[in-house]
């Protein structure tokens, strides 16, 4: 149970310790001495993560609770995933 954790950890190590001795760095780890860069990248994986939870969860939920079918509980979220496609583009546009 801890093994995928601790072989995880041990390759983000050496990600890191790699990418700190590069000429051409793939990832500038230097970059997280800043505060404010450290913590929005902690909030952005974290809400990733969180949204993938929920959007492996609730077909499940939808399909096991209120019985609904797979083709169904996938409608139900239909809405949701096209209005991420449609606002994304331009949420986008708008920050650059």
């Amino acid at each position: 149970m801890l093994a995928p954790i601790i072989i995880g950890i041990i390759i983000i190590t050496l990600f890191v310790l790699r990418q700190a001795h590069t000429k051409e760095p793939f990832l500038n780890v230097t970059l997280f001495k800043y505060i404010e860069f450290s913590v929005t990248t902690l909030s952005i994986a974290l809400s990733v993560m969180t949204m993938m939870g929920v959007e492996l969860m609730l077909p499940l939920y939808l399909q096991d609770v209120p019985g609904l079918s797979t083709l169904n509980s996938k409608l139900t979220l239909l809405p949701g995933a096209l209005l991420i496609g449609t606002v994304s583009p331009v949420a986008g546009f708008i920050c650059d």
